[in-house]
């Protein structure tokens, strides 16, 4: 199927606008799409083959240690100076143990003749995105699925499984895609299919961070801490501006984007630093960004977001998106991302910080709840929760469902979905109890530590893959910008989660080593302001300016032209919300996007 194989490659062309291979034999076919940014050179240029052709790679990403693995092979010698090359020569000399070696992020395909298979590969946190596909007698592999959609023949049936976790989490959880014929293969695992029996093994080649988990942390002295958190973070900021093209930051003016550009501004010439100004009260951190770029001399650069912007930017998501996403902090990074475009070609990024060192407010929500409650009758208890879950406001409501259960992990399971449960069972006309026990049993191998660092726990194997790290590629790859995450250096992962967990959480205070980090860097009410996520104020937006599209677009005949959704709750959930007493912006923008997804790359 060389046609439909071509297709396949160019359908990627927004991830690599800068080169196209494609390398064949009798065995594969490996395409594609190159962002230059080490050796933008002929010499660098993918898939690439070793001397022999029996061996070939295609790889995505970056190995910020490539230049030290060089080192180690001092007889090879070099035809480029790029990563994707320090990965074969490792290959060949080797095998897949490799994979240990290197610190990076990436997706890799190798093709191995002499062996007689396919050897796929995904970085330890699933930075980089890798879906398998295999469906009449072909294995289809790709970094997103419009490469598979690209097939006329590709089977578009969804996942009913994918389906309940969309619209419980606003996200396909990473091990599996909304497309039933179609899996992620998961954060830190190897996939071999042998081309002769055709038979597919999965395993897991990275524990280290359920290792470091599990142990019970040993004291350490509050220095000795300091200053091994600040000797690994510096060097994974290093390590990360390895770089033939320009780089910068994404700063939000929050701590983990401003600990990067500390980190970076302290290194040499002052980096060019971005942030998004999104329109609404308890909307915009410019101003906190602006006062982090004048303290530390960058080159900033801002750039404004309203609902006008956003009208516009709808209509591009279905293009943008191989399977629904729901999270609408996509659309200011979206933003971000075509911005950074016009001045960077790297960005680097604080994602990964509030995982790897206790700072969502849900943890603190969590813990101080069930404290509070842990020595209440479970009669009492029932009766608080049943009363707080009923409240109209947000975070009560949902913390109040939390109390009603008396496990801890189940507790977690259900604050993280909200109020999200019952409007996913009511949509899906099914329940979806089994995608919450599996949220809830990610923080086993953690059961011995604080809830927060549990909870935490879980976020780095199920949310950060699945939404914080899912959007920032989607965000910065449509528009052919290379995002970096220094937090999620495995050495830095191992050492945090290795910690005490009072020294990352204490009286309902997370990130305590960061911000003594940076007490030492920034003013004080630069550090100490209270967090805010990267939101947009659908919940208005819905109520004016995007009306019309949300009308238009969830109209019963639309919805019930596909028969996935009950249109008799969609039309509730825009009532309730358009009355002005509830808020279900989450809900309607999970149902705004899966339509006009499914209408683009289902319906046709």
């Amino acid at each position: 199927m060389p046609d439909v194989f071509d297709r396949m490659v160019d359908a990627l062309r927004h991830r690599g606008p800068d080169g196209r291979g494609v390398w064949r034999d009798d065995l594969v076919s490996l395409g594609h799409r190159r962002l230059s940014v080490l050796d933008p050179t002929e010499r660098g240029a993918q898939p690439m083959a070793g001397d022999d052709g029996r061996v070939a790679v295609s790889f995505n990403g970056e190995i910020y240690n490539h230049a030290e693995l060089r080192r180690l092979m001092p007889e090879t010698e070099w035809r480029s100076s790029c990563d994707t090359e320090t990965i074969l020569r490792l290959y060949e000399k080797e095998g897949a143990r490799f994979l240990h070696r290197l610190n990076g992020m990436f997706a890799i395909a190798i093709h191995d003749r002499r062996e007689g298979r396919l050897l796929l590969a995904r970085d330890r946190f699933g930075i980089k995105p890798l879906y398998v596909c295999r469906q009449k007698n072909a294995f289809l592999f790709a970094s997103d699925c419009k490469a598979f959609l690209a097939w006329d023949a590709f089977d578009r049936t969804p996942s009913p499984e994918a389906l309940e976790e969309y619209f419980l989490f606003n996200y396909t959880a990473s091990a599996r895609s909304v497309f039933e014929r179609v899996r992620q293969l998961p954060p830190g695992h190897l996939l071999t299919y042998d081309y002769e029996s055709r038979k597919v093994r999965t395993s897991c080649w990275y524990t280290g961070h359920v290792d470091a988990a599990s142990k019970a942390p040993a004291s350490v002295r509050p220095e000795a801490a300091m200053e091994r958190f600040d000797e690994l973070f510096t060097d994974a900021v290093r390590a990360r501006t390895l770089s033939d093209v320009p780089v910068g930051v994404f700063l939000s003016g929050g701590l983990d984007s401003s600990a990067v550009a500390c980190a970076l501004a302290h290194r040499g010439a002052p980096p060019t630093t971005l942030t998004i100004r999104v329109e609404g009260d308890g909307y915009d951190e410019g101003d906190a960004a602006r006062d982090v770029a004048a303290r530390l001399g960058t080159r900033h650069v801002e750039m404004g977001f309203d609902a006008r912007e956003c009208l516009t930017l709808v209509q591009e998501i279905p293009r943008m998106l191989g399977e629904p996403f729901a999270d609408a902090s996509l659309l200011p990074q979206t933003i971000l991302a075509r911005m950074a475009g016009e001045h960077i070609t790297v960005a680097l990024s604080g994602d990964g910080g509030d995982e790897v060192l206790c700072g969502y407010d849900r943890y603190r929500w969590l813990h101080g709840a069930l404290r509070g409650t842990s020595l209440l009758p479970g009669a009492l208890r029932r009766r608080a929760a049943e009363l707080l879950g009923s409240l109209p406001h947000y975070k009560t409501s949902v913390l109040g469902r939390g109390l009603s259960f008396a496990d801890e992990r189940d507790a977690y399971a259900y604050v993280f979905a909200g109020w999200n449960r019952d409007f996913a069972e009511s949509v899906l006309g099914r329940p979806c109890d089994r995608a919450l026990h599996r949220i809830a049993e990610l923080s086993r191998p953690a059961r011995k530590r604080a809830p927060a660092v549990r909870a935490a726990f879980a976020d780095l194997r199920h949310y950060l893959p699945g939404d914080i790290l899912a959007k920032i590629d989607r965000a910065t790859m449509h528009h052919s910008v290379e995002a970096r995450v220094p937090f999620l250096d495995h050495r830095v992962v191992e050492f945090a989660l290795g910690l005490p967990d009072e020294a990352k959480w204490s009286g309902g205070t997370g990130k305590l080593l960061l911000r003594e980090w940076l007490r030492k860097r920034l003013p004080a009410h630069l550090v100490d302001r209270p967090k805010r996520g990267f939101a947009v104020p659908l919940r208005h937006w819905f109520r004016g300016e995007l009306r019309e599209l949300l009308e238009d677009t969830l109209a019963p005949d639309r919805v019930r032209r596909h028969g996935l959704l009950d249109s008799a709750t969609v039309r509730r959930t825009i009532d309730l919300h358009m009355g002005g007493r509830w808020n279900f912006e989450r809900q309607l923008w999970a149902l705004l996007v899966f339509q006009l997804w499914h209408d683009r790359w289902i319906e046709r």
